[in-house]
């Protein structure tokens, strides 16, 4: 059973799981069919999700409690404990009687710190060992100070034989990996230890093809910059073969070597000759995918499928080296149990973020070690799978599940898998497809989505019947409604066609990208390609003074919201990086492409955790609102994030280095980073006016290093998401920041920070009653070197856009209305013609992030709903009449 501990998910997976409680109940299979859900009843047990559930075997009753337990439009509020009697098929309130059961013999461990915190159950020879411990370490050690989010979607499971206790998977957050690894604790020495399974040659066998793996991911970003970067046809085939042919030929080199070593030394190296074989078959795979791509780069040919089989070839290396792994890899959400017939405990699957994982691993306890079974066929990847041992046919039940969405939606990687049912036999090493949900289990509620959703544990009773309190029907909790369902289990009526039609074979990975386009990197890549002509064309052709509509990409990236941009000059894109409601929830960074008009994304999205990713990636669960900049002297973005400080290298394509060594605590609203000549500077701290401290700070970007700036005077608090800004003055070489005196409420004083003095300044500009005291969203500023102003993207008073004069120190009004105006290209004739201005609120919206082009001298503005403006200025008539010098 799941159970909630402290702060943390922990799950309790001992030899006789509560959960997996085998009753006697005889009568309830007889009239069931097998293989195939029957619905009892509907709307009787409450809304509830993740409950408790207790079998009471001598009274042959449920006990449900607890959970995400609210009131529902669709079905009355029902007690917080509910009893189902399982002879009579009806729920009622439960009062305390029948008495639940005396718990079962729990080990909890403990650490010191109190955040993690696990507990397994123990058979009778054990029973002495039961209570709580508090080992001499912790698997938690090391972790951010600013973070210390603890471990959650981790398997922990004991091995009664050796009385030790397994660790697996997991995500650490807190973490630079994400993840601690798998770790081991000894009941006799009260001490976890690494868990480091394999041979040292193993794994610098396994370390060698994640090197090729990462050699050639980065050659995969190289090869995207130079397709989007929209250079003329004969200076892109000269890139080509000058910068991507010889590399991707001297990787498939690597590759044969590499792939020759592991024949040779894998064997030695103790490596199973199953793992083995699978490791070579991928990497043979990797070589052909890079000589392909060397074979078309060599002729300067750029393309779609080029680019497809370069990165295929990184994914089988990256494959081919988790072939190679002694122990199950990092995931979280595994599911697993143990068999009592072969003392041995089973897992299966895990979510990596990127991608769902369909492994089967066996621990044997008798030989403590792990082994990666290779079955014929495989369910497809997913996790947070319920299961059950099956003793008459020892075998074990998958059931359900989690996968990914096919879209994206909005706060949502995940879905559930319709309850389907796998077996699992240890002794054969096969899988087989038990129950595919037909009609009977697809019944929806009145909202149209099905009712038979597995949100709460399932219990088996004797027969070899399952018991599903199930609560779905809609996406939101307060519309959902309960439903009883029970299902017999009969091993013995598989379908062979079945398993045939819908198993898996090979390393049985799904890709996020496999689910959703719009989280594929080469679906961008398959767009028609854009026309840089056509956007020189747009910007000589365009009105002056006027936000312009530009013609949506035909692959755009999904929405972001409540966020900012930069500009890379290097390489001539904006990059785009916020979540939030109506946003996108994963954990890619968009590039969107002004000089072809085209979008693309750098990886396959990953997410699912708050904090660092199983990659190392930083999540964008949340608005960024401004906690990112970009850093002119390493080149880099620089994100100040929950468990520390990630830096992006937009020419590798991924987040590249981290350090948990962030001086400041994360909060969202009042984290704002700003680019300057010396690097990027945070300015953080107390929120909504709040008495915390104030951080005022310098990152070094090659030591990973803050560095709090000396201040003579006082900093501003950042008041929250919006209602503070701060920008640099290349001119002035002074930094400016806009802070509003509380939540929504506007203060047109200006701070002014100067690098050289440490002074700052608090200035009292002309115009503030009129302008600045008038206007609190200041988060979006840009300096514009044509006017020598700060822009306020967010910025509006009378229908105009606000501006500030630093020469002048001065507020004043823009000729910038809140309209765009639609702009439409004719490929034939070479023309663009432009709408009617309309009124427009995506224009200055919470998502609109003007960013300076100095490759074009325009802005560009990503806004809500994929929407993209650009803005050329006339510098003699961009403010307005009254406001002129």
């Amino acid at each position: 059973m799941v159970q909630s501990i402290g702060n943390l998910r922990a799950a309790a997976l001992p030899i006789a799981v509560a959960l997996l409680t085998v009753a006697s109940c005889r009568g309830a299979a007889a009239e069931l069919p097998a293989n195939k859900w029957t619905q009892i009843d509907q709307e009787k047990s409450g809304n509830r999700i993740g409950a408790r559930v207790v079998w009471l075997e001598k009274e042959k009753k449920l006990v449900v409690s607890g959970g995400l337990d609210g009131k529902s439009y669709r079905e009355p509020k029902r007690p917080d404990r509910m009893v189902f009697d399982l002879a009579r098929r009806e729920w009622s309130p439960y009062a305390g009687e029948p008495a639940l059961p005396e718990p079962p013999a729990i080990l909890v461990l403990k650490d010191r710190s109190g955040r993690l915190t696990l507990s397994v159950e123990l058979p009778e020879e054990l029973r002495a060992q039961a209570g709580e411990r508090t080992p001499e370490n912790s698997p938690l050690e090391g972790e951010s100070s600013i973070f210390p989010a603890g471990l959650t979607g981790h398997l922990c499971f004991l091995d009664p034989v050796n009385r030790e206790v397994h660790l697996v998977g997991g995500s650490a957050p807190g973490f630079k990996e994400g993840h601690i690894g798998n770790w081991v604790y000894s009941l006799a020495h009260n001490r976890w230890g690494r868990s480091e399974a394999g041979t040292a040659a193993g794994r610098a066998l396994r370390g060698e093809l994640q090197t090729l793996h990462l050699a050639q991911k980065d050659l995969v970003a190289a090869a995207r910059n130079v397709f989007y970067s929209g250079l003329p046809a004969e200076r892109e085939a000269a890139a080509v073969r000058s910068v991507l042919a010889a590399a991707q030929t001297d990787l498939a080199k690597r590759v044969e070597t590499v792939a020759e070593k592991r024949r040779i030394e894998g064997e030695r190296a103790g490596i199973a000759a199953d793992s083995l074989q699978v490791a070579m078959c991928l990497c043979a795979g990797a070589y052909e995918g890079a000589s392909a791509a060397s074979r078309g780069w060599s002729s300067g040919t750029l393309n779609a499928a080029l680019i497809a089989q370069a990165e295929s070839a990184s994914w089988r290396l990256d494959e081919a080296a988790d072939a190679l792994a002694a122990e199950p890899t990092p995931r979280r959400d595994a599911s697993g149990l143990y068999d009592p017939h072969h003392r041995q405990y089973v897992l299966f699957g895990g979510d990596h973020g990127d991608y769902l994982l369909g492994d089967t691993w066996i621990y044997d306890c008798s030989k403590r070690a792990w082994r990666r079974m290779w079955p014929k066929v495989s369910p497809p990847g997913r996790c947070d799978v319920q299961t059950f041992y099956l003793p008459a046919a020892k075998k074990i039940a998958f059931v359900a599940g989690t996968t990914y969405p096919t879209k994206m939606i909005y706060q949502r990687l995940s879905q559930k898998i319709p309850p389907e049912v796998w077996l699992y036999d240890p002794a054969a090493n096969e899988w087989t497809f038990l129950v595919r949900p037909g009609e009977e289990a697809t019944k929806k509620s009145r909202d149209g989505l099905p009712l038979l959703v597995t949100n709460n544990p399932m219990v088996l009773v004797d027969g070899d019947v399952l018991l599903c309190p199930a609560v779905g029907g809609n996406n939101y909790h307060s519309y959902m409604v309960s439903s009883t369902w029970m299902l017999r289990l009969d091993a013995s009526k598989a379908d062979p066609v079945l398993t045939a039609e819908f198993n898996v074979t090979g390393v049985a990975r799904l890709y996020r990208s496999q689910r959703a386009a719009a989280y594929d990197p080469q679906w961008y890549d398959a767009a028609p390609r854009g026309d840089p002509a056509a956007t020189e064309k747009l910007i000589a052709q365009m009105p002056v003074n006027q936000w312009i509509a530009v013609p949506q990409s035909p692959r755009p990236c999904p929405e972001r919201s409540w966020g900012t941009s930069v500009y890379d000059p290097e390489g001539d894109q904006v990059l785009v990086w916020s979540g939030g409601h109506c946003a996108d929830p994963a954990d890619i960074v968009h590039h969107y492409h002004p000089g072809v008009n085209r979008w693309s994304i750098p990886y396959v999205a990953g997410g699912g955790v708050r904090g660092n990713q199983l990659t190392g990636r930083p999540d964008c669960f949340n608005h960024t609102y401004h906690n990112f900049a970009y850093d002119p002297v390493s080149r880099r973005m620089i994100a100040a994030h929950r468990s520390g400080t990630h830096v992006y290298d937009p020419a590798r394509r991924d987040w590249t280095d981290f350090t948990c060594e962030q001086l400041f605590p994360y909060n969202l609203y009042s984290a704002k980073c700003a680019s300057t000549p010396r690097g990027v500077v945070a300015w953080a701290g107390a929120v909504s006016g709040g008495p915390a401290r104030v951080h005022f700070q310098l990152f070094d970007a090659a030591t990973l290093k803050w560095t709090p700036l000396a201040v003579q005077g006082k900093v501003p608090s950042d008041v929250h998401g919006d209602e503070a800004g701060l920008c640099w003055d290349p001119q002035r070489k002074r930094l400016y920041l806009f802070a509003a005196r509380a939540y929504q409420k506007a203060d047109g004083r200006v701070h002014r920070y100067d690098f050289e003095t440490g002074r700052m300044d608090v200035l009292d500009p002309a115009g503030r009653e009129a302008i600045g005291d008038q206007f609190w969203k200041y988060r979006e500023t840009l300096y514009l070197p044509q006017v020598e102003l700060i822009l306020f993207g967010m910025g509006w008073v009378e229908g105009r856009q606000v501006a500030y004069d630093p020469v002048r120190n001065r507020w004043l009004l823009t000729v910038l209305e809140r309209t765009s105006r639609a702009a439409a290209y004719d490929a034939g004739s070479g023309r663009w013609t432009f709408a009617p201005p309309k009124k427009d609120d995506k224009v200055g919206s919470v998502t609109f992030s003007p960013v300076l082009d100095t490759r074009r001298n325009v802005l560009w503005a990503p806004s809500d709903y994929k929407a993209m403006y650009v803005l050329k200025i006339d510098p003699k008539t961009f403010v307005e009449p009254d406001h002129r010098p």
